[in-house]
């Protein structure tokens, strides 16, 4: 099975008698791992889920009131079953496994995919003040949602976050202000095409 992006549409692939060979490749440069999930379901970011045998099942899981403010992670893929599953990041991607009751924080743009039953807690960027006061900073900084992981259980990160570097690119192009009628139409579609591949738009 194939799910693009965010899409929930699935592609099943059958080969023919004499069988034959199927090449996928993800929409933004990076690794592809496979993983072995019989016993052992992922919770997978949006976007990082390629491709899976027939044995893997595919539903959503609502990441908490947190992730909805924060406009970022707001449902994960659930992968279970038996048999492999094919994940994807931008840039390169890491595996790091937890000893139980170790702790791990991460940037939510760079999270790829989790074990399920490992503790999980989201909260605003920035440890000073109470969740409002938190939120407010995140809005006027750009900061956004970090993810804190305790052992045991293995999680998986990628180097390189995609709304970082969509805002970067965005704020490469010409604005309408600064350009002319023809330059911003292609900066309106190039950031377009950045938000599709990415997930989502860039933070300010």
């Amino acid at each position: 099975s194939v799910l693009g992006g965010e899409s929930f549409f699935i592609t099943t692939v059958s080969a023919p008698s004499k069988g034959g060979e199927v090449t996928l490749a993800p929409a933004v440069p990076g690794d592809i791992t496979a993983v072995d999930i019989t016993g052992k379901p992922l919770l997978v970011q949006r976007g990082s889920y390629l491709a899976s045998g027939p044995g893997v099942e595919i539903d959503t899981q609502f990441a908490g009131l947190k992730g909805l403010i924060g406009g970022e992670g707001l449902f994960f893929l659930r992968i279970s079953g038996s048999g492999t599953a094919f994940i994807t990041s931008f840039g390169a991607i890491h595996r790091r496994a937890l000893a139980p009751g170790e702790r791990y924080i991460v940037d939510s743009g760079h999270m790829v995919a989790y074990e399920e039953g490992m503790q999980m807690t989201t909260r605003m960027a920035g440890s000073d003040g109470g969740f409002l006061k938190r939120a407010l900073t995140s809005a006027t900084t750009g900061e956004g949602l970090v993810m804190e992981f305790t052992g045991p259980g293995e999680v998986w990160l990628q180097t390189r976050n995609p709304q970082a570097f969509s805002g970067w690119i965005q704020g490469m192009l010409p604005t309408p202000s600064s350009s002319n009628a023809g330059s911003a139409a292609a900066a309106g579609g190039a950031a377009a095409v950045l938000g599709s591949l990415f997930g989502g738009g860039a933070k300010d």
